[in-house]
């Protein structure tokens, strides 16, 4: 009897020990859960192993705009008011040669940065800025010429656009036909000159007076075109023309219809003429 109390004990210690195992085995130590048949981390709580869930990238599209960059440097000649100076002597056969080159502590000194030039080239517009630069105690100017291609065909909301040289922008083909084109009822004014009256339309005779651009630009955007004219009577007068803008004096109306930058830097205008 003692035996089977003895065999009995034992069973209940191993039964009691067996049990103990299995609930440990269904418990999982931190910061694992249980899932299923195996302990894992569910950081999301929604019931599914991190592991087993399919993740989703989304990458976002990157556009890089590449411009080709020339850089020049030019010294500029210095104003003879400039109370800072350097000055250059330099000698040859025909004698000694004096020049005067703007000095400068800072950049500041030298001026404010500014548009230089805009032509075409290719399928885009170039165009030169120009930065003071203080090197060693004289002004110089840097400048770094940019490309901006234009659209060469109509696609979906880009309109197809035109490069004219001396603009600093791509023109917009509605733009274009507006105010680029001229008129098919009127006729450009031949010998049109600074010096003298000497183009004529209709008893009427005209000259340039002037050309106004910006004062950071040279480009031909904000370029403003002030034309003489003598009216058949005698009385003279003065009109403003411009990319955007005809001018008309009685019932003659005058339009801007090329403009070139010749090479001793001046500009020559283009002008077209009607009645009105």
């Amino acid at each position: 009897m003692k035996q089977i109390r003895t065999t009995l004990f034992s069973a209940i210690i191993l039964i009691t020990l067996f049990s103990g195992c299995l609930g440990q085995n269904d418990r999982c130590s931190d910061p694992y859960v249980k899932i299923g048949d195996s302990c894992c981390v569910d950081g999301d709580g929604n019931g599914v192993c991190d592991k087993d869930e399919t993740q989703t990238t989304t990458t976002e599209k990157s556009t890089t705009t590449i411009r080709s960059t020339t850089t020049t440097t030019t010294t500029i000649q210095a104003p003879t008011t400039t109370a800072i100076a350097t000055t250059i002597e330099t000698t040859s056969s025909a004698g000694r040669t004096t020049t005067t080159l703007k000095g400068c502590k800072t950049a500041a000194d030298c001026g404010e940065p500014y548009l230089g030039g805009c032509t075409c080239q290719g399928e885009g517009v170039t165009k030169t800025n120009y930065k003071p630069i203080c090197n060693a105690g004289v002004c110089t100017w840097r400048g770094e010429t940019e490309i901006d291609k234009c659209v060469q065909q109509d696609s979906g909301n880009s309109e197809k656009e035109h490069c004219v040289s001396g603009y600093a922008r791509c023109i917009p083909d509605s733009e274009y036909q507006d105010y680029f084109i001229m008129p098919d009822d009127a006729e450009t004014i031949e010998g049109l000159t600074s010096e003298s009256y000497s183009a004529r339309y209709q008893g009427y005779r005209f000259k340039t007076n002037g050309v106004q651009f910006p004062e950071d630009s040279k480009c031909f955007d904000d370029l403003k075109i002030l034309i003489g004219v003598m009216k058949p009577n005698g009385k003279e007068t003065e009109i403003e023309v411009s990319w955007e803008k005809t001018g008309q004096i009685d019932s003659i109306e005058v339009g801007l219809e090329d403009i070139k930058r010749m090479d001793n830097g001046t500009v020559a205008p283009r002008m077209w003429v009607r009645e009105v």
